[in-house]
């Protein structure tokens, strides 16, 4: 009985800190900041290093967080990546540069850098003692069941095969609805910027794998056997729906919006042991985002 007791402290232990610490460092602190004083101080990305640091060096004296070292690694270098590549598109001399292209120039260049950022997040995967498939660089078995999810109508275990393209067109339709009432763009002028689609499937494709394999998958390698697959699901989109705080188009809403993605999204990972069902489902969500971002830029 004391065992079981144990056991459950120290689980609750470290579901405390893995929360505490996970939103002491995203996103969140920045968009309070902006949200009341219009800056991010320039010594919070610091102070979030600095607390991650800490944390993985107390995780080596108290056994109850030790299993947490790994991800503690991974969202040091994710905050890291992350805080060079917002410099970099910030400064003066990017706009001068660039002009009225800076946004297609600079959207395209961040992508590519999240590709970067992913294959950096994989090698040091790997260097860490994770295998290939720990971080779901794989197809996965594609028709894998999907567990029951009684509140979105899935009351059964479907196949992902079955799943995921229902899915997908529901959450594209819906998104694109969304974004028409929201951005109040015509849909006319959307349909006429058509021919922009190739290079926005390819932006969304870039998009999706870096943020698939760059974020969602070395946060899911290393809480999914620490803290199991439902606290590992919602970790990652609550981590992922905070990084589109502030993002366009709608904020907290969107946040919500790209949380609840992300949450399906990890789901298909975990039970099919791949990521080939994600990058899919992501890359076609994202298109009219694409679509509506860039006609938004350039009307």
């Amino acid at each position: 009985m004391s065992g079981n007791s144990s056991g459950k402290s120290e689980r609750g232990i470290l579901l405390a800190v893995i929360w505490l610490i996970t939103l002491l460092v995203s996103a969140l602190p920045d968009f309070l900041f902006q949200s009341i004083s219009g800056t991010n101080p320039w010594w919070l990305f610091w102070t979030k290093e600095a607390i991650l640091l800490v944390t993985i060096g107390v995780c080596f004296f108290i056994p109850a967080v030790k299993p947490l070292w790994k991800y503690l690694v991974v969202l040091s270098l994710l905050i890291g990546f992350f805080h060079l590549v917002s410099q970099a598109y910030t400064l003066p001399i990017w706009q001068q540069q660039f002009g009225q292209m800076a946004w297609l120039v600079g959207t395209g260049t961040i992508r590519v850098f999240m590709v970067v950022i992913a294959f950096l997040m994989m090698g040091a995967l790997l260097l860490m003692g994770f295998k290939r498939r720990d971080f779901f660089l794989a197809s996965g078995k594609l028709d894998a069941p999907a567990g029951r999810i009684r509140w979105l109508g899935l009351k059964e275990e479907t196949p992902w095969t079955k799943f995921a393209p229902i899915f997908t067109a529901i959450a594209f339709l819906v998104l694109l609805i969304f974004l028409a009432f929201t951005t109040r763009i015509p849909l006319k002028l959307a349909a006429a910027s058509l021919l922009w689609l190739p290079m926005l499937i390819f932006l969304a494709g870039i998009n999706a794998f870096g943020e698939e394999l760059g974020i969602r998958a070395p946060m899911l390698a290393t809480t999914y056997p620490v803290i199991g697959k439902e606290q590992a699901m919602l970790l990652t989109a609550v981590f992922f729906g905070l990084l589109h705080l502030d993002s366009w188009p709608t904020g907290v809403i969107w946040a919500l919006e790209t949380g609840f993605l992300g949450w399906i999204l990890a789901k298909s990972m975990l039970e099919t042991r791949g990521s080939l069902w994600a990058w899919i489902i992501h890359l076609v969500v994202d298109i009219p985002v694409y679509l509506f971002m860039a006609i938004a830029r350039f009307p």
